[in-house]
């Protein structure tokens, strides 16, 4: 699994390693409750950082300022023992290591992966503060269907920009996050896509999916025939502008 994942990033021979990282690394550091140090006990198998990009395993300055200091990315394989708490185990991750990371969940023959943006706390140096984290479905690296390929080809370092580490990891961050809109059109964007026209459809997508949950469900309780005529109604209205939002984002991908 491993040798088919650096074929797939196409990392250079010194950025890639096999460092295992004790789990209690991550108590340490994260604070976690006993519920999350327990959840984290029962759903890892082990941790290992497989690759650290950084300017001396690769050709790519560093990017310091007011909001990030990013001198190394760090590629972390997770081996789970079970799937399903791959999101509360990436916050765990991700607020224990300072750096960024891309987490690869690996689940027998399947892999998921996680990215997160950290900005430094201007309150308390030592800190960071977390943005959003990303996480992709599941794939099958060795045998991915089509949609899958071209996501997997969207990770090689190759395609991505070497202005800076930060440009570099924005680049994956925003890989990662496009997986979004696979479920929806079918089909992953190109990397060249503006993501922020597609995150502006889909939070409008994701608005008007939960209105019209709301209103089936509304609809399922009341009694009066005309009410319920009422939020048909609705829903249908809502159904058409999500139908031609989701049109439209095929379009832009």
């Amino acid at each position: 699994m491993l040798k088919t994942l650096m074929e797939i990033f196409n990392l250079p021979p010194k950025a890639r390693m096999q460092r295992r990282m004790p789990k209690n690394t991550f108590y340490r550091n994260a604070e976690l409750s006993k519920r999350d140090i327990k959840t984290f006990v029962n759903e890892i198998q082990l941790v290992q950082v497989v690759a650290i990009l950084n300017s001396d395993s690769l050709r790519v300055a560093p990017f310091v300022n007011e909001e990030y200091n990013i001198s190394d990315i760090a590629y972390l394989l997770v081996e789970l023992k079970n799937k399903g708490q791959e999101g509360k185990v990436a916050h765990i991750i991700h607020t224990a290591i300072p750096y960024p990371l891309l987490i690869i969940f690996c689940y027998r023959q399947q892999v998921r992966f996680s990215t997160a943006l950290k900005r430094l706390n201007k309150n308390d140096p030592t800190s960071i503060v977390l943005g959003d984290i990303n996480i992709s479905p599941w794939v099958d690296p060795i045998y991915p269907l089509p949609v899958q390929k071209a996501f997997l080809d969207s990770l090689a370092l190759k395609t991505l920009p070497f202005d800076n580490l930060y440009r570099l990891y924005l680049a994956l961050d925003n890989r990662i996050y496009l997986t979004g809109v696979i479920d929806l059109i079918g089909v992953y964007p190109s990397p060249e896509v503006d993501v922020n026209e597609v995150q502006e459809m889909l939070d409008k997508i994701d608005k008007l999916e939960k209105t019209i949950n709301t209103l089936n469900t509304a609809m399922k309780r009341v009694t009066s025939f005309a009410h319920k005529m009422q939020h048909h109604v609705q829903i249908q209205q809502l159904q058409q502008q999500l139908d031609a939002l989701i049109t439209q984002l095929s379009e832009v991908c």
